[in-house]
């Protein structure tokens, strides 16, 4: 007769019945995988799948003696903008005694299986993911093992996690209506790659901006580029070779600003009286280059430290909103923004 299981109440005793093994060995599967043949583990791994068994709430048993535990997905490792968000999860792990591990997302993705499985044996306590790029599939049935985790830095509509973020078309939108108010015109935006959440969102408050004052999108005023220096100085060559080049430039980011401002100065143009230039992130270099660049200050470390006490409070059982936290940016104005010359 076929045994009918409800997974919703999947026990350890269902996993080995379904492949005729102990619970003793189920539980040194789970816990202690080195302790068991690869073809054993493998047949408890499909075993818990089939069940539904939750492994997350069994490892989190055995965690006792074993130094607690979060891991940081970022995007790039090189990126500027992460050491603030991950000062701010440490500050807060510290306090709690949580150790931090870090990981580059662009070195997991063709090994997704791989990182699942170390979360769940090595008894990773949280997950903290710093944007959509993460390093695996959510239709991984594996998914509903792993520990709790939230985003922090973007908001992702499909992930139903947990989000501290900030509000990315609003601030595009400030940004915009800041440089309009001056009476710039001839806007252009510099975003990166069209696949990028925060990228769409900033997009949309560009749109509207422009709309708003009455004036038509034009499709040559928006740049998709890396979020580079070198790919903000390669949009400043293509934006001046148009037939009616911009009077101001968004940036989605500080790094592309400063390579715009070093390759207009490069090709013989006069800040600011040629161009005005605004980026986002209040990176710490962004005071220190001529003209000090005005910015939209972004809360990189409250961030981190906001995400990290999320993930505590999912840690410890608390309920959670799904819905985004967003907390507040500022425009802070310096010397590379000033009305238009002409």
């Amino acid at each position: 007769m076929e045994q009918k299981i409800n997974h919703h109440n999947a026990t350890m005793k269902d996993v080995a019945n379904a492949e005729g093994v102990s619970t003793a060995t189920v539980s040194r599967a789970l816990t202690r995988p080195d302790q068991v043949s690869f073809k054993t583990r493998q047949k408890v791994e499909q075993a818990t799948l089939k069940t539904g068994y939750n492994t997350y709430y069994l490892t989190k048993n055995t965690k006792s003696s074993k130094a607690k535990t979060i891991f940081v997905a970022i995007p790039d490792i090189t990126s500027p903008i992460c050491p603030d968000i991950i000062s701010g999860i440490e500050q807060v792990a510290a306090e709690q005694a949580y150790m931090v591990l870090i990981g580059d997302c662009k070195h997991y993705k063709k090994q997704q299986h791989t990182l699942i499985d170390i979360f769940i044996s090595q008894q990773i306590d949280g997950i903290v993911l710093l944007n959509s790029d993460i390093p695996f599939s959510l239709a991984n049935r594996k998914l509903k093992n792993l520990p709790p985790k939230v985003v922090a830095s973007e908001f992702v509509p499909d992930f139903n996690f947990a989000t501290i973020n900030i509000d990315n078309l609003t601030y595009s939108f400030n940004a915009i209506n800041y440089l309009q108010k001056l009476g710039h015109k001839y806007i252009v935006y510099i975003t990166g790659p069209e696949t990028i959440l925060s990228c769409q969102y900033r997009l949309q408050g560009y749109t509207q901006a422009i709309q708003r004052a009455g004036n038509k999108v034009q499709q040559e005023y928006i740049i998709n580029s890396d979020f580079s220096y070198q790919g903000g100085a390669e949009s400043i060559k293509k934006l001046f070779a148009l037939t009616k080049p911009p009077s101001a430039i968004f940036c989605h980011n500080d790094i592309m600003a400063v390579g715009a401002i070093w390759q207009a100065k490069h090709i013989g143009l006069t800040l600011l009286r040629d161009l005005s230039i605004i980026g986002f992130g209040n990176l710490n270099f962004a005071q220190y280059c001529e003209p000090a660049l005005t910015t939209i200050e972004q809360p990189s470390f409250e961030i981190g430290r906001q995400a990290m006490l999320l993930l505590l409070a999912k840690i410890e059982g608390h309920g959670i909103d799904k819905n985004a936290k967003l907390l507040d940016c500022h425009l802070i104005i310096r010397d590379s923004v000033c009305p238009p010359k002409n």
